[in-house]
Parts: C-alpha cells; sequence; structure tokens
C-alpha cells in the first residue's frame, strides 16, 4: 500500500489541529489575510523546516545535505548560467568527469573556473577546448514551501512530524499563548531520533558524492 505524501497540505492540517486554527473563521490569532488564510501557518513551518536543517547541519556533519547537479558544457562556450536553486547555496567541488568518475576535480579559481556574477560560471577565455561533462557538489539548503504539493525534501519522511511540532510551538509562540511544557519535550525526543538517524552511515539520496581523496577534508562520505 502506497504511503500518503507528507507535503505542505498535510504539514497544515496536522498543525492546525494542533493549535486549533480553522482556516473558515477570521477572528484567531493564526489567521492570514483574506488573499491567503495560511499565510502564517506556512511561515511557521518555513520557519521550522529552516530551523530544523539548521540545527541538523551544526549538529551532524554537512554530508547528509550534499547534492550533486550535473551538465555538459559545450565546447568553446565561455560561461554557464547556473540553475537558479545553485545561486545562493554553498558550492564544495567541481569534477571534470567527462572521461572517468570519479573525475578530475576542477580548480575554482581564475586560473580556470571563476564566478562572472552571482548567476553565471566562466571557463577562462576561451572555454572548454571539447564538449565537458561537469558534476557540482553543493550543499542543499531548505527551499521555501509555497503550495500545497511541496515537500520539506531535506526532512526524512518519518521525520516530518518534527515540523509540525516545531511550527506549532513558534505560532503559540508569536501569538504570546503558553506552549504545553511537554511539547518541548516531544521535539527533542523527535529531534534526538532525527539527528540519530543521521549517524547510522546511510545516505538520505540514491547520490551520494564520492570519497574524498583530500587529507584534509574531515567532512567526507564514509
Amino acid at each position: 500500500m502506497p504511503r500518503g505524501r507528507r507535503d505542505l497540505a498535510w504539514l497544515r492540517s496536522r498543525m492546525s489541529w494542533r493549535i486549533d486554527f480553522n482556516e473558515g473563521q477570521t477572528d484567531q490569532a493564526f489567521t492570514g489575510p483574506s488573499a491567503d488564510t495560511n499565510k502564517w501557518i506556512d511561515d511557521c513551518l518555513n520557519e521550522a523546516y529552516e530551523y530544523e536543517v539548521n540545527e541538523a547541519l551544526l549538529n551532524c556533519g554537512r554530508r547528509w545535505f550534499r547534492r550533486v547537479h550535473e551538465f555538459t558544457w559545450g565546447s568553446g562556450n565561455v560561461t554557464y548560467v547556473v540553475p537558479e536553486y545553485l545561486m545562493e547555496v554553498p558550492i564544495e567541488r567541481m569534477t571534470d568527469i567527462t572521461d572517468r568518475d570519479p573525475g578530475l576535480e576542477l580548480d575554482f579559481d581564475v586560473t580556470v573556473i571563476q564566478w562572472k556574477d552571482s548567476e553565471t560560471l566562466q571557463w577562462g577565455t576561451a572555454g572548454p577546448g571539447r564538449d565537458t561533462n561537469v558534476r557540482i557538489e553543493y550543499l542543499a539548503t531548505p527551499l521555501q514551501m509555497v503550495v500545497e504539493g511541496d515537500e520539506p525534501d531535506l526532512i526524512p519522511y518519518r521525520f516530518r512530524w518534527l515540523l509540525v511540532w516545531r511550527a506549532a510551538v513558534i505560532a503559540l509562540t508569536v501569538a504570546d499563548q503558553a506552549v504545553p511544557p511537554i511539547w518541548s519535550v516531544h521535539i527533542r525526543a523527535l529531534q534526538s531520533q532525527f539527528h540519530s538517524s543521521l549517524s547510522k552511515g546511510h545516505p538520505m539520496v540514491n547520490d551520494p558524492p564520492v570519497i574524498s581523496s583530500d587529507p584534509y577534508d574531515y567532512d567526507v562520505w564514509y
């Protein structure tokens, strides 16, 4: 039997029940503007999402949130415009995987590749001498959830209840309402389970980055 989606619609409904929110009732502390009655609920959920990812990064390391983007840099093309989702994330490594994988690391400096501007990479002054397959390894950051089908992709499916409870606490705090002490206990337990799962050596995605051969890279994949 397929499991149900735990997307923004699912998060909204579970969180709303915990803070006694009804989008059809206009005189509540959590009701957004008429054009978007879920606005404050969504803000709390997105804040919770960012908070929990940042906590996991600080406590569990970067490797769980590494992702890859692969593309072909055409021969003689001096520039490459990166996808929007790469414009504001840390890029950790670029490799040439044209002939082999793991590939050869590309020097990310003015001699080979540099940023022309915030959206564009530049390869020297003439571009590569042939079509070159490039892999970019980057550190993913939470993307804002806006529509019902959006998912908090950086939080594994079974730990998304953590966002429900964290967002509920944020909402009650903003509304200057008392947060039941047992909620904090429950959140700590959920967060502990989440962080523990990240220490078991299993990637969150099917395409983990390659093992580093750099002896000074202490945050390598094992």
